[in-house]
C-alpha cells in the first residue's frame, strides 16, 4: 500500500478549507445555537429557581427535581421565517427567549423509564403525580411558572388568608410589579377574570407590553387562588399568518421506522446466509461493537443522569437491557458488510487491514487527513444547503434531542463524543460498508448506486440541528449522504468513518465556544482539541515507515478456511485422478466374455477396488474389494491392496492362496482396526469353470441361463487384516463351479445393496437378485446401467453415503 498525495487530494483539501471557512462564516448567521448565551450556569439557575419557588410559598423538601434546556419551536419557526436566520438569532439573543431552562419538581421520586431520558421522565412524573414547573430564561429571569396536581385538596392557600378577589388581586399585583420591574419596558394592566374551581375560585390577571417586539405582542398572565400564585407566563403572541403545524413529522417518523425494519430484515437474511456458508468473520466486528457500545454507554449515562443529577440503578438496568441490541446490531452489521466488501471492493478495507499489523504508517495519515477534510467539507456543504433551504425554500430549524442534551449535560464534551461514536458509525457502516456494497453487487454500473443511496440516506440525519419541513430535510440529508458516498467510492471505509465521527465533534465544539460561558468554552476547547489530535496523529503517521512488501496482508479467518478448503479440494481432485489410474482404464476384451464395470466413490476418493488379472487369451481373474471406512484413508489402503494383489496374482496361484498371502501382508502393514473384504475368482473358458474364494465380501450373484432364479454364492471366509493368519487360513474356502453360455455373474460392494432412500430403507440384496433375474438377457453394460438406474430411482435425492462398485461378467 503506497500513500501518496496527488492532485485530487490537493483539490479536496483546498475545498475542505473553503468548506470550513463557509461553516465558520455562516454558523452565527444561520444555526439557532449561535443565539445561545449561557450567562448563568445551570447550577446557579437551579439555586435561583429553587429560591424563587420557595418565595412563592411552596416547599420543595420532598420533591424530586428534573432540569433540562428547552426551546419554543413555534417561536423559532416564526422568527426565522419572518426575519431570516441572521436577524432571528439576534432577536433570540437580545429580546425573545426562545431557549429557556425548565425546572420541574415532583412530590414523589420516580426513576427514569428504561431506555428513556429527561423528557420521558418528566412525562412520567406529570402523569403520575403532577408537578411544579418553572421556566427561566438564559439570563436567570423566571418567565413561567405552573403548579399542577391531580388532587385538588393538595392546593395549599396562604396561612390565614381569605380566598377573596381582593386578596388574590393584591397578591397578583405585587407579584406582577416585581416581575415587570425585572423585565423592563412599559406595561399596562389589561384586567382579570374569574374561573370557578372545586376548592375555590381562580383569579387570572393580565398585563401587556405597550409596544411590540419583533412584531409580537408580549403579555404577562398571573393566576392566583387563595392568595397563592398558581401560575404565571410571560409570552409572545405569534402573528396569525405564521401560526402553523409542524410538517411531515408524523409520516417522517413512520418512514424511518419502516426503513429500519427493512434494513434489519435485510441484514438478518445476509447474516444467516453468510454464517451458514462460513463466509463471515465474526471477530472483525468486535472492535466496532465495543466502540459503539461505549458511545451508547456514554450517551445513555450523560443524558439520563443530567435529568436528576445522579445516575440510578434503573438507568444502569436500562443500559444492560439495551446494550445487546445496540452493540450486537453493529457487530452483525459490520461483520456482514465487511465480508461483502471483501468480495466486491476489498481495497476499501486496506487501511483497516493494515492497522491490524501496524499502528502508524503513511497510509493511515493520509486517510485521516482525508477524513478530516470530509468533516470540513461536510459542514461547509451542510451550511450552504441549510442557507439555501432557509432563504430560498423558507425552511426553519427543528432542534432535536441532541442539541438540548448537549447544553443540559454536566459533561457536554463527553456526551458529544459518545453520540459521535454511536449515530455516525451506525450510519456509515449501514450505508457505505453494507448498503453500497450490496447495491454494487447487484448493479453493473456504480452510477446507479448513487440515486438509490440518495433516496435511502434522505431518511436519516447526522446528529446536528435539522431543517424543516421534512421534504426539505430529506433533500439535504440525501445530498450529504452522496458526499459521503463519493468519498467512500474514491477512498475507503476509515475515511468516511473519520468524517462521520468528526463532523458532530467539530460542530458542537464551535457551538460551545460561542455561548460566552467559561464551562462551555472548556468543553468546546476539548472537542476542537480532539479533532486537532486526529490531525496530529495523521501528521506523525505520515512521517512513519510504510509497511514493507514482506508484511503478510491480513486475511480473515473465514477466507483462510475457504483457501484451506479449496486447497484440500484441489488435492482431493488430484488424489481422485491418481486413484482412477489405479483402477482399470478399460475392460478386458476376452473372446467369449462380455465384461462391464462401475466405480462411483461416495467422496472424492474412496476405498472400493476392482481389477482384472489377464492370465491368457481364454483365462481372466476378476477381483473386487472394499476397504473399511471412506475417504483418503480408505483410498490409501485400497492402493496398498492393489499392490499386494498384483504381486501375488502374477504367480498363477489359486484364489485361496492369493487371499491367504494377501492377508499376511495386509496384517503386517496396516493399522489394527483396518480391514478389507474381497472376492477373487478366475474364469477359465477352455475348462468351462470359475474358481473363486471370498474374504468376508458380499456374495457373488450368479444367474445360470435357463436354470431358474439367480442365486448367491457365499463360500466361507473372513476379511483381510482381521487376524494374523491362522484363523484366516482355517476359515477361507475355495470353490469351483461350471460355467455355460449366457451365464451372468455380478460382483459388487455393499454400496449397492445398502443404498438408502429418505426413509432410511436399504435397497437390499433381494432387489439386486430380482434385477439380475429380470434383465439377464441384456448385455453386461446394459444390465449394469439398469441396476444403477434402479438404485438412483430408489434413493431419489438422498445423498450417496458409501462407495458403489460393481463388475458384471456374461459368458458368450
Amino acid at each position: 500500500m503506497q500513500a501518496r498525495f496527488n492532485k485530487g487530494d490537493g483539490a479536496i483539501f483546498l475545498l475542505a478549507l473553503v468548506g470550513l471557512a463557509v461553516f465558520l462564516f455562516l454558523y452565527p448567521r444561520l444555526f439557532p445555537e449561535a443565539a445561545l448565551r449561557m450567562e448563568v450556569a445551570k447550577e446557579e439557575i437551579v439555586e435561583m429557581g429553587t429560591a424563587f419557588v420557595e418565595e412563592l410559598g411552596y416547599t420543595l423538601e420532598d420533591y424530586h427535581r428534573v432540569v433540562r434546556l428547552e426551546h419554543d419551536a413555534d417561536q423559532l419557526r416564526y422568527l426565522e421565517r419572518a426575519f431570516g436566520s441572521f436577524k432571528a438569532n439576534g432577536l433570540m439573543a437580545d429580546s425573545i427567549s426562545v431557549f429557556h431552562w425548565s425546572l420541574r419538581w415532583s412530590s414523589e421520586k420516580v426513576s427514569p423509564m428504561i431506555g428513556g431520558g429527561e423528557k420521558e421522565l418528566e412525562e412520567q412524573l406529570e402523569r403520575l403525580f403532577g408537578d411544579i414547573r418553572l421556566s427561566v430564561d438564559l439570563r436567570g429571569e423566571p418567565i413561567g411558572f405552573e403548579f399542577k396536581t391531580k388532587k385538588e385538596e393538595e392546593v395549599r392557600p396562604v396561612e390565614g388568608s381569605v380566598a377573596s378577589e381582593e386578596v388574590d388581586r393584591s397578591v397578583a399585583e405585587g407579584f406582577a410589579k416585581k416581575m415587570l420591574g425585572m423585565y423592563g419596558g412599559d406595561w399596562s394592566f389589561e384586567g382579570g377574570i374569574e374561573k370557578p374551581g372545586s376548592t375555590g375560585t381562580v383569579h387570572q390577571y393580565a398585563w401587556k407590553l405597550r409596544h411590540k417586539v419583533a412584531g409580537e405582542e408580549a403579555t404577562l398572565r398571573v393566576s392566583v387562588r387563595g392568595g397563592l400564585v398558581q401560575s404565571f407566563r410571560k409570552a409572545f403572541t405569534i402573528p396569525e399568518p405564521y401560526v402553523q403545524k409542524k410538517e411531515g413529522e408524523d409520516w417522517g417518523g413512520v418512514g424511518v421506522v419502516i426503513l429500519f425494519l427493512l434494513f434489519f430484515i435485510l441484514v438478518v437474511i445476509y447474516f444467516i446466509k453468510r454464517l451458514r456458508s462460513d463466509l463471515i468473520d465474526l471477530k472483525s466486528g468486535l472492535i466496532f461493537g465495543v466502540l459503539v457500545l461505549l458511545g451508547w454507554l456514554v450517551t445513555y449515562w450523560t443524558q439520563t443522569s443530567s435529568a436528576s443529577g445522579e445516575p440510578s440503578w434503573a438507568m444502569m438496568l436500562g443500559f444492560v437491557l439495551t446494550a445487546p441490541f445496540v452493540g450486537g446490531g453493529i457487530w452483525a452489521l459490520f461483520s456482514v458488510g465487511e465480508s461483502l466488501t471483501r468480495e466486491v471492493w476489498a481495497e476499501k478495507l486496506t487501511t483497516l487491514d493494515t492497522l491490524r499489523r501496524k499502528i502508524l504508517f503513511p497510509g493511515l495519515g493520509l486517510t485521516l487527513f482525508r477524513g478530516v477534510a470530509l468533516v470540513f467539507l461536510g459542514l461547509g456543504v451542510i451550511s450552504i444547503l441549510d442557507y439555501l433551504g432557509v432563504t430560498v425554500f423558507h425552511g426553519h430549524y427543528s432542534l432535536g434531542d441532541e442539541p438540548l442534551h448537549f447544553w443540559t449535560s454536566r459533561w457536554p464534551s463527553l456526551y458529544v463524543v459518545g453520540k459521535s461514536l454511536l449515530s455516525p458509525l451506525y450510519i456509515v457502516v449501514t450505508f457505505c460498508l453494507f448498503l453500497m456494497t450490496v447495491l454494487r453487487r447487484r448493479l453493473k454500473k456504480v452510477i446507479w448506486v448513487l440515486p438509490i443511496l440518495f433516496l435511502l440516506w434522505s431518511w436519516v440525519s447526522v446528529p446536528i440541528p435539522r431543517l424543516e419541513p421534512f421534504l426539505l430535510r430529506m433533500g439535504i440529508n440525501g445530498l450529504v449522504g452522496l458526499l459521503f458516498a463519493v468519498f467512500f467510492l474514491r477512498y475507503d471505509f476509515i475515511t468516511v468513518a473519520t468524517g462521520g465521527v468528526g463532523l458532530p465533534i467539530l460542530f458542537y465544539g464551535v457551538a460551545a465556544l460561542g455561548v460566552g460561558s467559561g464551562v462551555f468554552t472548556v468543553h468546546g476547547g476539548i472537542l476542537i482539541g480532539l479533532l486537532g489530535m486526529i490531525l496530529l496523529l495523521a501528521f506523525f503517521a505520515c512521517r512513519g515507515e510504510e509497511p514493507s512488501g514482506e508484511v503478510v496482508p491480513y486475511v480473515p479467518d473465514y477466507l483462510q478456511r475457504i483457501y484451506e478448503k479449496e486447497r484440500i479440494q484441489r488435492e482431493l481432485e488430484i488424489a481422485r485422478n491418481v486413484q482412477l489410474t489405479f483402477l482399470p482404464r478399460r475392460n478386458p476384451e476376452i473372446q467369449g466374455m462380455d465384461i462391464a464395470s462401475l466405480c462411483v466413490p461416495a467422496k472424492e476418493v474412496g476405498g472400493d477396488y476392482y481389477d482384472f488379472v489377464e492370465m491368457g487369451p481364454r483365462k481372466l481373474g476378476v477381483v473386487i474389494g472394499d476397504v473399511s471406512g471412506k475417504g483418503i484413508s480408505a483410498a490409501f489402503y485400497m492402493t496398498l491392496t492393489k499392490g499386494f494383489l498384483k504381486s501375488q496374482a502374477r504367480g498363477l496361484l489359486s484364489p485361496r492362496e492369493v487371499l491367504v498371502n494377501m492377508n499376511e501382508l495386509f496384517y503386517e502393514n496396516a493399522e489394527r482396526g483396518i480391514f478389507v473384504s474381497m472376492m477373487y475368482g478366475i474364469f477359465d473358458l477352455d475348462g468351462g469353470t470359475l474358481t473363486f474364494a471370498r474374504a468376508g465380501h458380499n456374495p457373488m450373484i450368479l444367474r445360470h441361463f435357463g436354470k431358474g432364479e439367480a442365486e448367491e454364492l457365499t463360500p466361507p471366509g473372513i476379511a483381510l487384516g482381521l487376524e494374523r493368519g491362522d484363523v484366516f487360513d482355517k476359515t477361507i474356502e475355495e470353490r469351483t463351479i461350471l460355467i455355460a453360455k449366457n451365464d451372468v455373474f455380478l460382483f459388487y460392494t455393499d454400496g449397492l445393496n445398502e443404498a438408502q432412500n429418505r426413509m432410511q430403507e436399504e435397497f437390499g440384496e433381494d432387489r439386486l437378485i430380482r434385477l439380475v433375474d429380470a434383465f439377464n438377457e441384456l448385455s453386461s453394460e446394459d444390465l449394469l446401467r439398469r441396476i444403477q438406474q434402479e438404485i438412483q430411482g430408489f434413493t431419489g435425492e438422498t445423498s450417496q453415503h458409501d462407495d458403489m462398485t460393481a463388475v458384471v461378467v456374461k459368458i458368450l
